[in-house]
Parts: C-alpha cells; structure tokens; sequence
C-alpha cells in the first residue's frame, strides 16, 4: 500500500468484513495474540474491528505504533477482552501517514482458550477510511499453504 498526498485519516488492510467466510470468530472476553511481518517507511499499527450479532461491524482499538523498518519486522500485540456481543473479528495493519507498507503472514490467535489455534489471516482488500469505501477490492480469501509461510518467513530472516 502507498500513501500520498495524505491530508488526514488512514488506510488499512483488512480481510473482507463479511459474515463469516474470511473472518475469524471471536469469544466475548478473550484476548487474542496477533502478528504479522511487514516492512514500512513510516509508522503502523493493528487496526481491530469486531462484528455484532447482527452482522454489522464496528471499529474496536488500535495498538501502539509500530516503528517504520526497511527490512522484514514482525509486529505482534494482544487485545483487550473482546467486547460483549461480538462475534467475529477483524485486524489489519494501516499507515496513519505519507509511505509505502507491505504486508506478509498475518496470524490470529485466541490467548484464552485451552487448546489455542493458530489461524493465518490474508488481507484481501484495502480500506481507506477516509470515505470508507474499498479502493483495491481483492481475492476472496485466498489460503497460503504452511509450507509457503514457512519459505517466506524464513526468506526474510
């Protein structure tokens, strides 16, 4: 993603916010531990959004920043307790400023649970939620096998 001309807002990537193909389901009260590699030329952070029983979705938090870094960083952070009624949520790394973000491997997880599942996220649309409408509308959902996380992951070490 690139950013110029920036005047205010931000823009995001997301995974679709829809009613439950591309979204994870989320456990009122947990935390969940998220990650993702990246490499930015200013600051970013985890924008979180969390679906109602309804189905609509509503902005949650954001984490601290994360430093601009020209080679392969993880970003990791915990939520807050998911709020009372959600039923999915959403995280995506955003730039609040001119520059250029490239994203790789997000992960999800819920902290709480006994067993914790791992769950790779895509983003797989670009929101700019400075008139909140999509600009890159993306793939559905596409899945990246284990193996081909694994070989970029470790190409970026």
């Amino acid at each position: 993603m690139v950013i110029s001309g920036y005047v205010d807002g931000d823009a995001k990537l997301l995974p679709t916010l829809d009613l439950g193909q591309c979204a994870p389901s989320a456990t009122p009260g947990h935390i969940y531990q998220m990650s993702a590699w990246y490499t930015a030329t200013a600051p970013t952070q985890f924008e979180l959004y969390y679906r109602t029983g309804l189905g609509t979705w509503n902005y949650w938090t954001a984490s601290p920043n994360f430093a601009a870094a020209t080679a392969w960083t993880q970003a990791t952070w915990t939520s807050p307790p998911v709020p009372a009624g959600a039923s999915a949520i959403s995280m995506g790394l955003n730039l609040l400023s001119n520059g250029t973000l490239i994203t790789d491997d997000y992960a999800l997880y819920d902290s709480v649970a006994v067993a914790s599942v791992f769950k790779s996220m895509t983003p797989s649309r670009l929101l700019d939620t400075r008139n909140s409408t999509p600009v890159a509308p993306g793939a559905r959902c596409p899945s990246k096998s284990a193996a081909s996380m694994a070989s970029r992951r470790m190409s970026r070490q």
